[in-house]
């Protein structure tokens, strides 16, 4: 059984609750300022616990759309300085640790590792040239040992097919299938570390900054008003719509989620479990690179446009196409219509891993904001 926060009692309870608590406070607007004030852009930074308590990393990449000379980048992470520099030769072109590296060197990471400043979950990372004071800002996240990650693919798998959502992006619109934010809340709650990654660009329109936004502060429920948890968001390195284009219609988009997630995965010390648990997606190279990446067939899971869900099981799965012609096969347990339906399935899919407590605490916060959305909007 799933839960849904009752604002009434203020304790998880089954089934719908008659009411979502008032409104506390405005929106988060720190991705719509990062739009307007970033002068450049960074990849989110996920660092993992290790057994023995240090930290592994993916790459601290990060370039400056304007530098009137090359530049030390000194960094900062919840305002606190990081005791290492980043160097920026050139604009549009990644600034780096010594020796070219993207990653801080390991007596830096160890450092980190102990320091009070860096906390689980979402961090601000803030990158600041010397030259002239240019900022970058973007997250960095902080995954417990023995995390266990889910991915969402993001147009066509969050939104509704692949090009409403950079519509979405222009309109602040949410274009999103019913159900997924909650869905998304729901395994927040329960523990689970979500990631979103998609083949956009790191600028532009549909950049890093603005796939943030869009996800973060525009995707809504319009239902229930739940909006999408915090997570990191990796894109693509291009910095160019045509060459991300290009980089699309060339089939590299699946070669690029392969390896991300197995780099990804590498992080994670063989004595721990495989950190993806599972993976949402709405094409075949989704379901392979996920598949690459340790993910059980099982929970592979494709959506179609009319948002039916369907398992990649080699005992029940059918291609998406073929599902969406076949609505008497919906019934089967590996397929179901919407995000919405899966949730009373949660206790099965997605096992609980976070406290009780832990858990009525995080969901209530999303539920705030679900009120949050509806009386923002007048739903």
């Amino acid at each position: 059984m799933y839960y849904k926060y009752s604002g009434c009692s203020g304790v998880p309870m089954e089934g719908k609750c008659c009411c979502l608590p008032a409104p506390t406070a405005a929106m988060p607007s720190r991705y719509s300022a990062a739009v307007s004030q970033n002068e450049g852009s960074a990849l989110d930074v996920i660092l993992v616990e290790q057994p023995d308590g240090s930290l592994a990393s993916t790459d601290w990449f990060c370039l400056f759309s304007h530098l009137p000379q090359p530049s030390e980048v000194a960094v900062r992470i919840n305002g606190q300085p990081l005791h290492a520099s980043l160097h920026a030769a050139a604009p549009f072109e990644p600034a780096s640790f010594e020796g070219g590296a993207h990653i801080p060197p390991a007596g830096v990471l160890r450092t980190l590792a102990t320091s009070p400043s860096l906390r689980e979950g979402r961090n601000e990372i803030c990158y600041t040239t010397a030259a002239d004071g240019a900022s970058v800002r973007a997250s960095i996240y902080l995954w417990k040992k023995g995390a266990r990650a889910v991915v969402f693919d993001v147009d066509g798998t969050v939104t509704l097919n692949d090009v409403v959502g950079h519509v979405g992006n222009v309109l602040d619109q949410s274009f999103v299938h019913r159900g997924v934010c909650e869905l998304a809340c729901q395994l927040d709650a329960r523990g689970y570390s979500l990631v979103f990654l998609t083949s956009r660009t790191l600028l532009g329109t549909a950049g890093a900054d603005r796939t943030r936004r869009y996800l973060f502060e525009v995707a809504m429920d319009s239902e229930t008003g739940y909006r999408m948890p915090e997570a990191p968001v990796i894109t693509t390195r291009h910095v160019s719509t045509m060459t991300a284009l290009a980089h699309e219609l060339g089939g590299q988009s699946g070669k690029f989620k392969t390896a991300v997630l197995q780099s990804l995965d590498s992080l994670v010390s063989a004595r721990m479990p495989r950190l993806f648990y599972a993976g949402f997606g709405n094409r075949e190279k989704d379901a392979l690179a996920y598949l690459s990446a340790g993910v059980p067939p099982e929970r592979v899971l494709i959506i179609d446009p009319s948002s039916l869900i369907s398992a990649r099981t080699s005992s029940t799965a059918m291609a998406v196409a073929d599902a969406a012609t076949k609505p008497s096969e919906a019934t089967k347990p590996s397929q179901w219509l919407t995000y919405t339906a899966l949730l009373p399935e949660l206790d099965t899919l997605f096992p609980r891993l976070s406290t009780e407590e832990r858990f009525a605490e995080t969901f209530a916060a999303h539920a705030a904001k679900a009120a949050q959305g509806i009386a923002a909007r007048g739903i």
